[in-house]
């Protein structure tokens, strides 16, 4: 797409913001209350005054109804609230415990009766009971009670989005969190309106392919799991998103504390008759909330930490395997020369040499050049075996048995809010996580595998986040600005480090270093926006965009870098007979590892959005909108090599002449969206039709990418 479009799209946005007359949507973090004051014969009450304050935060907010009665509370902070409204001629009204959800609506008239001996008519909002009956989309808020309720093994509220229909977790190595239908990394997280989604794997910040904490557990004041016709301001995701906002200090000294341990002698075992792979899961934390100074500044902290560790059996699946382990001791070695071709041992024997099948060199008869895995002895005595020296065991068998995994996680959440006046609140928050975890497996199996331990993956994955929030309220008019930026780094290495990896075919069982290991990742992301909301009469308009930068700062994958060697059956291996190699060299006379590092590579996105909420009727509420996202993509760092490329599968496939050499920039993500909600039965107990129509597009996966080129 030419600037030229991108320009002319600004403008269109610009000039609808004259002539749309609203839009109606909640920030991520936030909820609002909308609705009519009238007086008892149904008849609309203008100019009242309505006092909104939160007792539990000192918060007050006023504001007068319109011409036509309505009123509006926009952007309110998730929390208990209650309104007090009052006109000339009338008993005030006081509408107590109303509950603001996140990213909720909701939509309280309000009846003042005429003044007589009654000065003030209490009324509990939730006997009323006010729910959300204007939003198109479908949308479930786990709230408080939910999250410090429902029991939860691990501690991750992201298990309770499965309370909602349309989520699902999805089984396997990178199963995360399938919402509305969509694979996982097509949804999103959004953390007190922070992205938290990770561009590269398409993962949540702080996950590595398996789920860690993101927040602590009772630092989550409630979340809401957003899917099938999101409103604009949701962007790049197609699937959903889990919106989650975290607690902060009030006037009152509050906290929690917890100790939870979980020992195998107090689990059962499974139906298959299989015991629990964990020893002992060790959970303990807590949190503390309190003013720094009364109705004006609050803090709260909070933390989780894991300790859980138990056995990995590594297991031979063929029957006579377990016995026959026991005798292969495996190449020893000797004072011979060696038959040439492999820089590693060890090797097979191919054209001339005095080393006999099971045989293999010191490093004194060894050619120039050549040398031992970074694992073995450098100085081994003849006559030890190679699984003695390089592998530390002194028979295949001694591969096999329980090994002991651990996973050990913590996470640091502050949070800081300042309502330096009525119009103005900021908040900061921080948080901190660490995953270090030992015996990862990556597919190979929980509780058993068919592998050496050495083949499991041992990683510390850690990083902090931080988001800036000011919010500013003039009436019905509420500017939001927020910058968040976040760093991660997530170094792996496998147990078996710098063991060469050995594949016995007959069984399938290996052993050595994991084939993609190591890899070490260093990345961030910056990201800011802005949100401008106006409500009047029966529209609520929305504008604003928000921009975000991916940083991979440094990226090393350098698979097979100690190399892998295939045999056909134990008594090859016992004999030294490979019949494959896979190593990976140094390229463009660079070192193996530097020339596995990219070079630092940055993603970044553009979104803009413009959305109207219009109460067509008191019972029928249209929701209508555009969004546009323009991507702009890493690109190859070294040239990409060959004269053509294949697409397609099969028969299909189709030769195309020429290699791309940069991937494309993405400036048409057009997203219009309309929505319907329509209010069947008003009252108490309501029955609402929703429907929605959309085009989303989902963040553009990094990792899929060829970011490295052809070097």
């Amino acid at each position: 797409m030419r600037m030229w479009k991108v320009m002319f799209l600004a403008v269109v946005l610009a000039g609808s913001l004259v002539v749309v007359t609203n839009a109606n949507a909640q920030t991520y973090d936030r909820g609002e209350i909308h609705g009519f004051v009238y007086d008892t014969s149904h008849a609309v009450v203008p100019k009242a005054k309505l006092t909104l304050s939160n007792p539990s935060t000192g918060y007050r907010r006023e504001n007068l109804s319109d011409s036509s009665g309505s009123y509006a509370f926009p952007q309110l902070l998730p929390g208990v609230y209650k309104i007090r409204a009052e006109a000339v001629g009338f008993a005030a009204t006081e509408v107590t415990d109303i509950n603001v959800s996140i990213g909720a609506r909701l939509d309280l008239d309000i009846t003042l009766p005429v003044k007589g001996r009654t000065e003030t008519v209490t009324v509990s909002a939730a006997e009323a009971g006010p729910v959300d009956t204007t939003t198109a989309g479908i949308n479930q808020t786990i709230n408080q009670k939910n999250v410090e309720g429902l029991p939860l093994a691990g501690r991750d509220y992201r298990d309770l989005a499965q309370l909602s229909s349309s989520a699902e977790v999805v089984p396997g190595l990178r199963g995360g969190i399938r919402l509305g239908g969509q694979q996982s990394d097509y949804s999103g997280l959004v953390i007190d309106g922070q992205d938290n989604f990770d561009n590269f794997f398409g993962e949540n910040f702080g996950s590595l392919e398996t789920k860690n904490f993101t927040v602590p557990l009772d630092s989550v004041q409630e979340f809401q799991v957003v899917t099938n016709g999101f409103a604009p301001e949701f962007g790049r995701a197609t699937g959903g998103l889990i919106n989650v906002v975290t607690k902060s200090g009030t006037n009152e000294l509050h906290g929690t504390g917890h100790y939870n341990a979980r020992a195998h002698q107090f689990t059962a075992d499974d139906a298959l008759g299989t015991a629990s792979n964990i020893d002992l899961q060790q959970q303990f934390g807590g949190t503390v909330g309190f003013p720094i100074h009364k109705d004006r500044q609050f803090l709260f902290l909070a933390t989780d930490v894991q300790r859980q560790h138990g056995p990995l059996t590594s297991v031979c699946v063929t029957t006579d395997c377990v016995t026959d382990f026991a005798g292969i001791t495996g190449p020893v070695f000797a004072d011979c020369t060696p038959a040439a071709a492999s820089r590693r041992v060890p090797h097979g024997g191919v054209g001339p040499g005095t080393c006999v099948p099971g045989q293999v060199p010191t490093p004194a008869f060894a050619p120039s050049g050549f040398f031992l895995a970074p694992s073995c002895n450098q100085n081994p005595s003849v006559g030890d075996t190679v699984l003695q020296d390089c592998y530390g065991v002194s028979s295949l068998a001694g591969l096999l048995g329980a090994s002991n995994q651990f996973q050990n996680l913590f996470t640091l959440i502050g949070k800081y809010d300042y309502q330096f006046s009525p119009a103005n609140h900021f908040s900061i928050r921080g948080n901190g996580t660490r995953n270090h975890t030992s015996g990862f497996t990556g597919g190979l199996g929980q509780n058993e595998i068919n592998a050496g331990f050495s083949e499991s993956e041992i990683f510390v994955n850690q990083g902090i986040s931080g988001v800036f929030a000011l919010n500013t309220v003039l009436g019905r008019k509420v500017n939001e600005v927020r910058v968040g930026i976040q760093g991660e780094t997530r170094i792996r290495h496998a147990n078996g480090n710098g063991q060469p990896t050995v594949l016995l075919a007959d069984s399938g069982f290996t052993f050595g270093e994991r084939y993609y290991l190591p890899i070490n990742g260093d990345d961030g992301k910056l990201e800011g926006q802005d949100n401008f909301e106006y409500i009047f009469g029966k529209h609520d308009v929305k504008f604003g965009g928000n921009i975000n930068t991916f940083a991979v700062r440094k990226n090393m994958f350098a698979g097979w870098s100690t190399g892998q060697f295939d045999f056909g059956s134990i008594n090859d291996f016992q004999n030294g007979s490979a019949f494959g190699l896979i190593e990976n060299f140094s390229a463009n006379g660079q070192p193996l590892f530097k020339a596995g590092t990219t070079f630092p590579s940055y993603q970044s996105d553009l979104g803009l959005y413009l959305q109207d909420k219009w109460a067509v009727t008191p019972n029928v509420t249209l929701t209508y909108g555009l969004r546009w996202d323009g991507t702009w993509n890493p690109q190859p760092q070294t040239p990409l090599p060959g004269s053509s490329v294949y697409v397609g599968v099969g028969s299909g496939t189709k030769a195309f002449n020429g290699v791309p050499q940069r991937v494309p920039n993405d400036f048409g993500q057009f997203g219009p969206r309309v929505g319907l909600a329509w209010n069947v039965s008003r009252g108490n107990h309501p029955t609402v039709v929703r429907a929605a129509w959309g085009l989303y597009y989902a963040q553009e996966i990094i990792l899929f990418m060829p970011v490295g080129g052809g070097g």
